[in-house]
Order: structure tokens, then C-alpha cells, then sequence
């Protein structure tokens, strides 16, 4: 069994390299293959480096780079959310096969994955910074990897499983996403701002290290460095609770499994009372814009996928921008320093954005036969997502500026960064509208979760090639608002170059936005069954 869901994976996971799959799936799968590679190389360096520090501090980096991975292999997830078709219970129902029989599999299959493998390369890199410690500290090294490995790998299935389960009911979707979501987003913020580096030494410090280590994140990662002092006791502890903790993880998804096989997810639809006109559809114009608009926000407020979506839009600027403020200190009242950490939040949504916007089309599925039957124009399609996704996005961006200009406490600065939130949005948007048609994506079935892929590397690939372009093309179109932002910062703040900054910075973007919105209208009018096919679910 463990042999043959091997073999589904990885013929599942290099489907881009065969003959006949599309370049974009097969450039974008590569893309991810090295972007793995340099978070892995960037992360295997970091704690190598570590080695040469005393033995507090090495244990003190060390045990928190390890906490870190296993947050990463959490937060993973939430963003790319789709259950596996090769450990989808749902796929193995209908053979005779028992959850104790299938578990062995699954988990062998996620450790053996290509995330599983890059990161136990990149785990090694503790064995080597505590070998100069002595046979006993690095032979501890091996066994906190190996441990705090697989702790982080099934942590992830464990979570797909349940985020699975629990979005088979729909009263319970929206709320587990959102929680879901910002459960994983203050993880990530609270390891940022609680390992932040001594001023001085820019190592983590030792107490913030031995707090770590006392938590499930850091039992495995802090085996080497109990060894190192001979604290045995809190070896054996951490030890003992390490493997209890890996045992009940693998029984949790073992229950889950179980009741998947005899209940298999099904779409958990409910009965809900059909109004002749909602709000939305009294307040928006009766053209196919505004109809497409309404729809929209509607998918955006019932659709858990859509929900995470726009969640996911500002945990990017969160997650760089408040450990930053906070880790800044006074520095973030210096008047030149605050032009640049208000704008590094916003210039961050440009990473991924993209991404976001251009994914709302494939969200429709089958569905965008109706635009296609109703002879929508490409343009109005791509007007009616764009306003939907800014109407709900905007305010949020606007909290925020208020928010960091009032952290920095520059409120000269705020017309600048309130451009800062909208251009990036609006150029977001327009980058979205087009690549959203020249790469669409195929989306994970609701019943399956909130991630950009169905669980096939074919998908993942082309998701991958959509990040990448999203990202040069948003640096692309950013270099004439990174030019006016660095004029108000050599300008001292100066009240024309802040005008100057907000009338052209917003003009240039919502000429960027219109301009995506043609384009990609113009492609999608000439390609709407190309579209359709591609973001058709699979079986």
C-alpha cells in the first residue's frame, strides 16, 4: 500500500514534466522546485552559522529556528489549503481498506515528499552545528531532527485533514476559516516579535530560547542543547512528551481518516430562503458590470475559499510590517526612517496580491459558462471582480495606514501612506485582472479547501508561474510610486512632495488598473472556452 500511494504522489507531483503539459504548469512547478530550495539553503545556513556561538546561545538560535519550521509547515495550510488528491480519504473509500491500514501510507507519503525531503535536508544543518559539542550533543542532534521533522510534517496533514472536515459543514466554514486564518497569522507575528535579536549581539536571546524549548514547538529542536549542559531530567521530558505528542497527532488523523472512509465529505449544502432583492443588487447599477460585482461580493462573503482570500491579501503586510514596528523601536519615530516602514507593508502585497485578484475567475468554475452564454464582454468581467475585490479590501487598507502612521507617529506622512494602501491595491488589481486570464488556475473543490490547487502538481505548478509573474510584474509597476515615495523621504517630508506623491502615485495606479482591465478583457474575449477549460475542477 505504502508503495503504490508512493507511487500515486510523486507521478502526481512531476505531472509537469511529462510530454504534453503545458509550459506554464511545467515553468511554475521549477519556479517552486527553487524557491524550496532557497528558503530551505537560506534556512540551513542560518542555523549552521549558529555553531560557532557558545553553547546557550547555539541552543537558544537553534531551538527557535526549529519552533519557526514547525509554525512555517502550520501556517502552510491555511495558504495553500488543498487536501491532496494522494491523501484524500475520499479517493480510497470505495476500496476495502481500513484507516490503520491506509496511515502508514499517508504519513510515509508526506514525510517523503519533496516539502517533506527539503526540509530534513535543511533539518541536517542542526546535526552539524551541534557536532562540535561532542559525539553525545549531536548524537541528541540526530534524534531532535528526526523527531521535530516529522512533528512538523504531520502537523501540516493533520490540519489539511481537519480543515477538510470541518468545511464539510457549512454552518461551521466561514468561522473555522477566519479562525483558522488568524490562528496561524499571530503564530507567525507572535515567533517574530518574541525571538526578535539582541540589539547588540543579534542573537536570539537565551531566556527567550528556554521558554521555546519548554513549549511542543521547541521539545525536539532543544534535545541537543539539554544534552550539551547534561540537564538529563529535561531530556528525558522533552523526549517522552516529543513522542507523545507525534502519537497523538498520528491517532487524531487516524480518527479523521476513519470517518472520512464511511462518511466521505460531501458538498454539506443547506437550505437558505431566497430573497427577490438583496441590498447589494438595490445599491449597484443593472448592467452586467454591476451584476458581476454583486455576485462577487456575494462569493466573497459566503465562500469560505473567497473568505481566506482576502484574509490572505493583508497577512503578507501583517506579518512583515508589526514584528518590524515593534522590533524598530524609537528608530520608528525618525522622520526618514518612518517614509520607509509605512511603505514596506504595502510594497509587500505586491508579492502576492496579484495572485489573490487574479483568482477570483477561478473560483467560478462550470459557473462561467453563464457569463459566456449572457455574451459578457471580457472588460465587463474583469471591471466587475476588480470593483467587488477593492470594495472590500480598501477599508481594510485604510485601518491599517491609519494605524502604522499612528505607530510612527508622523500623521504629516499619512496622505503618503493611504497612497501607499491604495496603489498597491489598485495596482494589485490591475496586474490580477490580466494575469487572471493569461495564466488561470484550476481551484481546490469546496468541500476540499481554500488553497490554490486541486492537489495536483499540474495545478501547483501553474499557481507557482502565477506568483512569479505577479511578483516582476508588480515590481514593474512599482518603480514610479518607489520613486515618489524616496522624493518625500530626501525632500524631509516636504509638503509638495507629499502632494506630488499622492496626485501621481494614485493616477499612475489607476491607470495601471485600467489598463489590466482592458487588456485582460481584450484576451479573455478571445479566449473564454481556453478559460473555462482550464478552470474547470477535476473529477
Amino acid at each position: 500500500m505504502v508503495a503504490q500511494v508512493l507511487k500515486y504522489q510523486w507521478g502526481t507531483t512531476l505531472a509537469p514534466f511529462r510530454k504534453g503539459a503545458r509550459a506554464a504548469e511545467t515553468i511554475g512547478l521549477i519556479f517552486l522546485i527553487l524557491m524550496s530550495l532557497f528558503l530551505g539553503g537560506n534556512y540551513f545556513a542560518y542555523v549552521w552559522l549558529a555553531g560557532q556561538l557558545g553553547t546557550d546561545p547555539r541552543g537558544s538560535t537553534t531551538t527557535v529556528a526549529g519552533a519557526s519550521l514547525i509554525v512555517f509547515w502550520i501556517i502552510l495550510p491555511v495558504l495553500f489549503g488543498a487536501q491532496p488528491t494522494y491523501t484524500d480519504p475520499w479517493r480510497y473509500a470505495v476500496f476495502p481498506r481500513r484507516a490503520k491500514e491506509l496511515m502508514p501510507a499517508f504519513v510515509i507519503v508526506a514525510l517523503l515528499s519533496w516539502g517533506g525531503i527539503v526540509t530534513l535536508i535543511a533539518s541536517a544543518s542542526h546535526v552539524l552545528t551541534w557536532s562540535g559539542a561532542g559525539a553525545v550533543a549531536m548524537a541528541a542532534a540526530v534524534l531532535g531532527v528526526l523527531l521535530g521533522w516529522t512533528a512538523a510534517i504531520i502537523a501540516s496533514g493533520l490540519l489539511l485533514a481537519a480543515m477538510s472536515a470541518v468545511l464539510a459543514k457549512r454552518r461551521f466554514r466561514e468561522a473555522m476559516m477566519v479562525f483558522v486564518v488568524l490562528l496561524c497569522c499571530g503564530l507567525g507575528v507572535g515567533m517574530q516579535v518574541v525571538t526578535r535579536t539582541d540589539a547588540t549581539t543579534h542573537t536570539i536571546p537565551v531566556n527567550v530560547g528556554q521558554i521555546v524549548g519548554w513549549t511542543p514547538l521547541g521539545w525536539a529542536w532543544s534535545l541537543p542543547w539539554e544534552a550539551a549542559d547534561g540537564r538529563w531530567l529535561a531530556f528525558v521530558v522533552k523526549l517522552v512528551a516529543g513522542v507523545a505528542v507525534v502519537g497523538v497527532m498520528v491517532w487524531a488523523w487516524q480518527v479523521l481518516v476513519a470517518r472520512r472512509l464511511v462518511a466521505p465529505v460531501g458538498d454539506g449544502g443547506s437550505v437558505e430562503k431566497v430573497k427577490a432583492a438583496s441590498r447589494i443588487d438595490r445599491i449597484l447599477p443593472a448592467t452586467p458590470t454591476g451584476a458581476i460585482t454583486g455576485r462577487t461580493l456575494r462569493y466573497l462573503k459566503r465562500d469560505p475559499r473567497m473568505i481566506s482570500v482576502i484574509l490572505n491579501t493583508f497577512l503578507v503586510p501583517v506579518l512583515v510590517g508589526l514584528p518590524m514596528l515593534v522590533n524598530a523601536g524609537e528608530e520608528a519615530h525618525d522622520p526618514q526612517t518612518a517614509v520607509i516602514m509605512t511603505a514596506i507593508p504595502f510594497a509587500t502585497m505586491l508579492v502576492a496580491t496579484p495572485l489573490y485578484c487574479g483568482s477570483l475567475i477561478s473560483y467560478d468554475g462550470t459557473a462561467l459558462w453563464h457569463h459566456i452564454e449572457a455574451s459578457v464582454t471580457g472588460v465587463e468581467d474583469r471591471r466587475g471582480r476588480a470593483i467587488a475585490y477593492l470594495f472590500v479590501t480598501m477599508p481594510v487598507s485604510l485601518v491599517l495606514s491609519v494605524a502604522i502612521t499612528g505607530w510612527c507617529g508622523h500623521w504629516e506622512l499619512l496622505p503618503v501612506v493611504i497612497t501607499e494602501a491604495l496603489g498597491a491595491l489598485l495596482l494589485s488589481t490591475g496586474i490580477g485582472s490580466w494575469m487572471g486570464v493569461v495564466n488561470p488556475m484550476r481551484i481546490a473543490e469546496n468541500r476540499k479547501g481554500s488553497g490554490f490547487s486541486s492537489g495536483s502538481g499540474s495545478s501547483a505548478g501553474a499557481g507557482c508561474l502565477g506568483a512569479l509573474i505577479g511578483m516582476v510584474s508588480g515590481f514593474l509597476v512599482a518603480i514610479p510610486m518607489i520613486v515618489l515615495v524616496a522624493l518625500v523621504g530626501m525632500s524631509g517630508n516636504a509638503g509638495w512632495s507629499i502632494l506630488l506623491a499622492c496626485v501621481a502615485g494614485l493616477g499612475w495606479s489607476f491607470l495601471v488598473l485600467h489598463i489590466g482591465i482592458t487588456m485582460g478583457g481584450r484576451r479573455l474575449d478571445r479566449s473564454w472556452n481556453e478559460v473555462l477549460t482550464k478552470i474547470t475542477p477535476a473529477a
